[in-house]
């Protein structure tokens, strides 16, 4: 019967320890990345359509190209006999000492009892384990392939059974410092010997699609941005091992045939520039533009018209005491997480760089700026609080992009998800409140209100000194 999703990733990776400023020679590699992305199943009626598969790939080249120096190639929708003939030409292929290699599959996948195997499902009217591709029979293809360091990542429904003892189953790494010395022996120690590694996105089981993209693709997509965006340029199997820690459901790493030891490196080019490339509809992530929480999620910020910097999208750290709605993590992906009043403050400061809850004063000056508010307490209106609530909600003309993601309350029960949207001020009120600011899809006003306890989850926006 038809499975869930599938999104198989085959990653071969390989970075060379002198492309830093320092370093006495510049290798002679070139780093590839191979994309096989299947979406498209009216062919096949035991299984249907993908979201996401295409727009992994696509994602996921973007970040390879433009901050990593891949040379990219994306196929998608193949025949099982057009993907096997594609890698077979790729075992032909002559690589130098130090080449990268990356490898991306997605698609559906699902699971033979009676052979105990996963398999990857190509495109194609094959209805059959006979026109699907064995995931042991894969891994033997890409290990094969000459390029020294090969890391093969599966987010799969099923995945881990490339493992063999999954199928038959019922913390990031310190630096050694800041010096180039050190950073170029950390790079040069990774590379010493031969990789052939695995990381999966599960063991014996179905996986999520997700809504923008799979969890184990956004994982991965998070740690490269966050590399270079707020880190060191410099991102690290331990490090990707880290960044998928918090991924349901956990994923499995392994290795095959023939690895080594070896490790794997991505390092951006010190010549590369900071401003995004290419004509791709999402928004670059350069440093003047976007913040970049612990968890490896990208913010885009603006300075407002009262001259404060502030998030134009809702957080989704992960704290104590932050919650998705109804602990939906496709709530969370849209709307932001639910945080207590002290939770809220926390996950502000994990943005690091000045960023903090934003005060009572300081979300006033904001919305009358726009237009106005409803004062709770004393009851009063000051100016235009459906002017104001126009203009900072998503899609208004000020680029604010409030959401309405409803509230929780201390019973852990949620309440009006895109009815109302609840966001926390860092001033209290009396002895257990706090001012916050509410929109409301009803009456399209903004208020500024007393509601209930500090335990309950509002919605978080921060702002930048």
């Amino acid at each position: 019967m038809p499975m869930k999703t599938f999104a198989l990733f085959l990653l071969l990776f390989l970075l060379h320890p002198n492309a830093r400023a320092t370093a006495k020679t510049v290798r002679p590699n070139q780093d590839h990345a191979l994309f096989f992305a299947n979406d498209d199943y009216k062919a096949n009626q035991d299984f249907g359509n993908l979201r996401n598969p295409v727009s992994d790939a696509k994602a996921i080249a973007r970040e390879l190209r433009e901050m990593f120096g891949f040379t990219v190639t994306i196929h998608q929708n193949k025949t099982k006999r057009e993907i096997y003939s594609i890698l077979q030409d790729w075992q032909r292929k002559q690589f130098g000492g130090e080449d990268q290699l990356f490898i991306f599959f997605s698609g559906h996948g699902t699971f033979s009892d009676l052979e105990t195997k996963g398999y990857f499902v190509p495109g194609g009217p094959g209805r059959d384990f006979g026109n699907y591709i064995d995931l042991s029979s894969l891994g033997n293809i890409v290990t094969k392939i000459q390029c020294p360091h090969i890391l093969l990542a599966i987010d799969a429904c099923y995945s881990g059974t490339i493992d063999q003892e999954i199928a038959f189953k019922g913390t990031k790494m310190r630096r050694p410092g800041e010096a180039a010395s050190a950073r170029d022996e950390l790079i040069a120690r990774q590379l010493r010997n031969k990789t052939r590694l695995l990381i999966t996105s599960g063991e014996k089981q179905r996986t999520p699609d997700g809504t923008d993209h799979s969890p184990f693709a956004k994982a991965i997509l998070n740690g490269l941005k966050k590399a270079y965006v707020s880190g060191d340029n410099l991102f690290i199997w331990p490090d990707l091992l880290a960044q998928l820690e918090r991924v349901s459901p956990r994923p499995h790493k392994g290795n095959l045939i023939g690895h080594e030891e070896g490790g794997f490196v991505f390092v951006t080019e010190d010549s590369k520039p900071a401003i995004r490339l290419g004509s791709s509809p999402e928004p670059s992530h350069d440093k003047a533009d976007f913040a970049i929480d612990r968890d490896g999620n990208s913010y885009p910020f603006k300075t407002m018209n009262d001259g404060k910097v502030w998030l134009t999208k809702n957080l989704n750290v992960i704290v104590n005491n932050s919650y998705c709605y109804n602990g939906e993590d496709a709530n969370c992906d849209k709307y932001g997480r639910l945080y207590t009043w002290e939770a809220a403050k926390e996950g502000c400061t994990s943005l690091g760089n000045g960023w903090r809850l934003p005060s009572d004063e300081e979300w006033r000056n904001l919305v009358v700026e726009y237009g106005g508010y409803y004062d709770d307490r004393p009851q009063n209106q000051i100016g235009y609080p459906a002017r104001s609530s126009n203009s900072l909600l998503e899609g208004g003309d000020s680029g604010f992009s409030a959401l309405l993601g409803g509230h929780s309350d201390r019973t852990g029960s949620y309440y009006f998800l895109d009815n109302t949207g609840l966001y926390w001020s860092a001033t209290p009120a009396d002895q257990d409140a706090s001012w916050h600011y509410g929109f409301a899809k009803e009456d399209k006003w903004l208020y500024r209100f007393i509601y209930g306890s500090r335990e309950r989850g509002f919605s978080v926006r921060c702002i930048r000194d």
